[in-house]
């Protein structure tokens, strides 16, 4: 039924989404599990 092309562009679009979601979830996490740890001498530095 459909095309080559609109498979092959159905396909690369999932996969980006998939990476944009793992890459979003994995930012998140690393924001929850290391944003308190590096709070301190991020702001530190960053004030100075």
């Amino acid at each position: 039924m459909a095309s080559p092309g609109a498979m092959v562009r159905a396909l690369i679009f999932i996969g980006v989404l998939l990476v944009l979601v793992l890459a979003a979830a994995g930012l998140f996490s690393l924001k929850i599990d290391v944003g308190p740890v590096h709070v301190g001498p991020a702001v530190t530095t960053g004030g100075v």
